[in-house]
This record gives C-alpha cells, sequence and structure tokens, in this order.
C-alpha cells in the first residue's frame, strides 16, 4: 500500500488511505505542464481534441483577441502524457482553414488518425466547409498531414455538428446536427471512407418534427444500434436529459429514450449546448456547457450560465450519475481520453458570451488507472529530459528502477 500512495502521490493525491477511495480519482485536477510556461497553446474555443496512446492533441479554435473579428487557430498542438510538455506541430501547405467548431472522429481506439468534417472559418455562417480530410498526427516523428477525402456526393456545409464512428462498421462514420449559422438542423448523414474516398448518405427521413441540434454531441450505441444524441440546440433553446434523442439504424427513424436520475441525488443533468463528451468502454463522460435560465415563468434571460458539473451514463442501464465538478467551468471546450481512463478537459469560454477563454487544461479518472500507469508517472518525474517519452521507453526506465530497487 505504501508503494501504491507513493506512487498516486506522484500522480497528484494525498498519499494517505483515502486513495483507495474512488472518489480521489473523480476529483477534477488541473493538467500539469512542464517546460517553457510560453509554448504552450494560447486559449480559444471551437477546437476539437483526440488522444492516441502517448499523446493528447488539440486541432483549430477560434479566439476573439484584440481583432475586430477574431481569427482561427490553424495549427495541431500535441501534449506528452508523460513529459507533461507541449508541442507545435509544423504546419502543411494543404492544411484547412475552416477550424471552428468542426467535428472529429478517430479512425480505431486511440489512433493518431482522425476523420475532420465541416467547420467554419470568419465570418461564421459565411465560410462554412463540407470538406472531408484525413488527419494524420505523429508527435514523436514531428509529422502532421492533411489528406482530402474526396466525395462525389457531399454532405452540407456546416458547424457545430457532431460526429462519430459506427461501432460495427468499419470506415463508416456519422454525423448529425449542425447549422449554417442562420439555420439549425436534425439530419442524420452516413459516410463510408474506403481508400480516399467518401460517399454519403441521409440516411434520416425528411419529415421528422424536432428542433435542429448545434453543439451536441453524439455516440453509436453497438448493442442497441441507435445514434444517441446529447445535449444541443440553438441561441435560444437547449435539449434536456430526461430523455434523449436517438436514431435507430434498423428502421431508420427517430426515437425517444427515456433516462434514470442519479441514484443518489435524484437528479439529472442540466440542460446544456456546448458541453464535451468521450466514450469509456460501455459508459459516456460529460462535462461543462452552456445552460439557459428560465425566469419570470418561462422567459429565457439572453446570457445563460456556464457549466461545471461533470456526469457519467451508463449505456446499458440507462441511468446518470453525477461524478462532481470541474475546477473552471467552461463551455465551447473539448474533452479526450486515455487508454487509461483520464478525460481530459481542455480550453473552452469561461464567461457566458465574453471573449474570456482559458488555455488551461483539467483532468480527472473515470477509471481507475493501471499500476503500470501509475509505475510510469512515477519515475518520469525522475527520468532524465526526453521530449517525447512513450510508452516503449517506460520498459528500460521501469527495468532500470526496479533492479535498483533489488539492489
Amino acid at each position: 500500500m505504501e508503494v501504491f500512495q507513493n506512487l498516486f502521490r506522484q500522480l497528484g493525491g494525498s498519499g494517505d488511505a483515502q486513495v483507495e477511495k474512488k472518489s480521489s480519482l473523480t476529483a477534477c485536477r488541473r493538467l500539469p505542464f512542464k517546460g517553457n510556461p510560453e509554448y504552450c497553446p494560447l486559449a480559444r474555443s471551437g477546437h476539437r481534441m483526440f488522444c492516441d496512446g502517448n499523446f493528447m492533441y488539440i486541432i483549430g479554435g477560434y479566439d476573439k483577441g484584440t481583432g475586430d473579428g477574431g481569427f482561427i487557430f490553424k495549427e495541431v498542438w500535441s501534449y506528452s502524457l508523460f513529459t507533461k510538455r507541449w508541442k507545435r506541430l509544423p504546419w502543411p501547405e494543404n492544411g484547412p482553414g475552416n477550424l471552428a467548431s468542426h467535428a472529429v472522429a478517430q479512425m480505431s481506439d486511440w489512433g493518431n488518425e482522425v476523420v475532420l468534417y465541416g467547420g467554419s472559418a470568419l465570418p461564421f455562417g459565411d465560410t462554412n466547409s463540407n470538406e472531408v480530410s484525413l488527419v494524420t498526427a505523429a508527435s514523436q516523428t514531428n509529422c502532421l498531414r492533411f489528406d482530402k477525402i474526396t466525395t462525389p456526393s457531399s454532405a452540407p456545409a456546416l458547424y457545430g455538428h457532431a460526429m462519430c464512428r459506427s461501432q460495427t462498421e468499419r470506415d463508416v462514420f456519422y454525423v448529425v446536427g449542425g447549422t449554417t449559422g442562420r439555420a439549425y438542423f436534425m439530419n442524420v448523414w452516413m459516410v463510408r471512407i474506403v481508400d480516399g474516398k467518401g460517399e454519403w448518405e441521409m440516411i434520416s427521413p425528411g419529415d421528422y418534427q424536432h428542433e435542429g441540434l448545434y453543439r451536441l454531441e453524439i455516440t453509436h450505441d453497438e448493442v442497441s444500434d441507435r445514434i444517441f444524441m446529447l445535449g444541443g440546440g440553438n441561441t435560444q433553446w437547449v435539449d434536456t436529459f430526461d430523455e434523449l434523442n436517438a436514431f435507430n439504424l434498423k428502421t431508420r427513424q427517430f426515437e425517444v429514450v427515456t433516462t434514470k436520475t442519479d441514484q443518489r441525488t435524484r437528479r439529472y443533468p442540466k440542460e446544456r449546448r456546448a458541453h464535451s463528451l468521450v466514450r469509456y468502454d460501455r459508459k459516456l463522460f460529460m462535462a461543462g456547457g452552456l445552460t439557459h435560465e428560465e425566469v419570470n415563468e418561462g422567459d429565457v434571460i439572453p446570457d445563460g450560465t456556464v457549466l461545471g458539473d461533470i456526469w457519467a451514463f451508463d449505456l446499458d442501464t440507462l441511468t446518470w450519475t453525477e461524478l462532481g465538478h470541474l475546477i473552471i467551468p467552461v463551455y465551447f471546450h473539448d474533452a479526450a481520453v486515455t487508454k487509461d481512463g483520464r478525460m481530459i478537459i481542455w480550453g473552452g469560454v469561461t464567461r457566458a458570451f465574453t471573449d474570456e477563454r482559458t488555455n488551461q487544461g483539467q483532468y480527472l479518472y473515470v477509471t481507475p488507472p493501471s499500476l503500470r500507469s501509475l509505475a510510469t508517472t512515477a519515475v518520469l518525474e525522475q527520468a532524465p529530459e526526453k521530449e517525447d517519452y512513450c510508452w516503449d521507453d517506460t520498459h528500460s526506465l521501469l527495468s532500470q528502477c526496479a533492479l535498483e530497487a533489488e539492489e
């Protein structure tokens, strides 16, 4: 137990008996950062994130800045999960410019290739994209590639939509919702990507009576073969979580799925948009977002409230569980999850409808990390400086520490 406590202390824990409790793992902590304090991503919103086995990546984003209309970040940053250092990858000449409220989905779990679709540049709504790219990011080799996917039949130019990979069909991705900046949609699109080519098909019925959704999140439930849609809305309305919209891929019809409250608090998550969602095994984890508050018997105030709560949703039991709270409530942020179950939340707007954005990261564990993960974290604290450690590098380090311990 003493060894575990020492390892956990390196992770940010207290080192006392409380480390055995699950609550200490789900407590939110600030993402550590080493190196030059000026060499890291600037504050932004509307970016997207993903993790491979060794690094977290941030793609694009927007900041109001000091200019009249702000600017789009045409860049990809990597964060080493081991050395806690940032690196900006060289930007290729064919890199896209519509990198605000775009959507990404990984080609495989914790792989370094993602499909990127849509997004907007400036001004929002007048510069939307319907391009599809395969993004390959490899921090260890300092490589960043954007390979355009040719699409003879294309989906509309949107931003604020959601995208996920099919859990049962190889090379199939689903896109739901989004906006042109004027109209909001609820359509469900499917794109199959094979050998650099993509074929689009709108698979939802055209007569579904539901308000369009913007800045929602989705996942494909392989057991029920449905696409679950969580949150989203428009500038004056946001969706709730006591019932979820779902699209049945077998019948190609929309359904409404009733969920269950947190068993302890008997509450559902508050309605929201511009939140983040990650999936780990059969559970979804949601953090932050923007809601609207009702006053005077239904009148909606225009500014809303930034949320900092963190929730889990079980796809098997359809039950919500409240896990805790972010250190910094945010919306228009994004999140990614590592192999060992660390959910990392980064960036976003910190005050409703303002220019106040952050470049801070936050994290929590959605499942207890392995002893190997804890040992690696502890060993690297004492390891010689190296820019890009990965899992393979730690084998020799751990072996060396084991030999020293025996001596």
